[in-house]
């Protein structure tokens, strides 16, 4: 079979320059580079044909639909480029979690697997947290939109794959991410905050203030209204409960001699363990 390669840029897109016929190919592997370098991060992805694939230029991205699915999307800069070729060797995501968390953002529809242990979330934002919930949790063999900021949780390996069908999961994320290696994000009122901990200690996890000046590519952020001195936590929390109200209501408001215990403070519960303030994710609260 003879290679064909399609690398769609900012200045072919403006052209209008589309996706030509697969002809006799039955995939299309899609890779993300950089002035002119592969991004790795991402993987390649491979794309079973069932039409012959096509890229537009869509609101400031490359949008590579196979039939009318949407598979990949790409911001059209910071050099970037989407490059489509007809023969290749497929890269899937892949993430090893220890009892912690991961993030993951790709630029190609991703595919769940039908078994293991990681949990994948698509989480919302309430001040001052990121909601991971049932409510918020992605199925197993679930077809997730391309671009979507995902949490992963729990122990285990995780091998996404990629799909060319029709997208199932219809949670929207609060999470941003980028395909490329980008200056951060800057908008008034606003900060970018990303997974970190505080110390050694793996409970203690949330999104904390970015201070580095550029984006690693693969990862998903959270770009959302400064939180305020005066709030109770400084950092965003994962919130776990799916009925906080039902929580809340059950909470034990009094603390022992031993000063462990639970209680409620500004409307959210207060996990007390020898004098030391934690919230329900087992994070250190100030």
């Amino acid at each position: 079979m003879r290679k064909k390669q399609v690398l769609l840029s900012s200045m072919l897109m403006l052209m209008g320059v589309s996706m030509a016929h697969a002809d006799d190919a039955v995939k299309a592997y899609v890779s993300v580079q950089q002035n002119g370098a592969a991004v790795t991060a991402v993987g390649t992805a491979a794309f079973d044909l069932s039409s012959s694939p096509t890229v537009e230029f869509v609101d400031g991205k490359a949008v590579m639909t196979v039939g009318s699915n949407t598979v990949a999307k790409l911001p059209m800069s910071d050099g970037g480029q989407l490059a489509v070729e007809f023969t290749g060797t497929v890269s899937n995501v892949s993430k090893t979690l220890s009892n912690d968390y991961a993030t993951v953002y790709s630029p190609f529809q991703l595919q769940v697997p039908t078994t293991g242990a990681v949990e994948i979330y698509v989480p919302t934002y309430e001040a001052p947290m990121l909601k991971l919930n049932a409510d918020t949790k992605v199925e197993a063999g679930a077809v997730i939109p391309a671009g979507t900021g995902l949490i992963l949780k729990n122990n285990g390996t995780i091998d996404f794959t990629f799909s060319a069908d029709a997208s199932t999961d219809t949670h929207t994320s609060a999470l941003s991410g980028s395909a490329l290696t980008i200056a951060k994000p800057v908008e008034s009122g606003k900060t970018v905050y990303t997974l970190g901990h505080e110390s050694t200690d793996n409970t203690k996890y949330g999104f904390f203030k970015y201070t580095d000046d550029y984006m690693n590519p693969g990862f998903a952020y959270l770009l959302a209204t400064t939180l305020s001195n005066s709030q109770n936590a400084k950092y965003v929390s994962f919130s776990f409960d799916n009925d906080e109200a039902a929580a809340i209501s059950n909470a034990t408001v009094n603390v022992d001699a031993n000063k462990n215990g639970k209680f409620i403070e500004n409307g959210t519960i207060v996990i007390v363990k020898n004098g030391q303030k934690f919230n329900l994710s087992g994070m250190e609260l100030k």
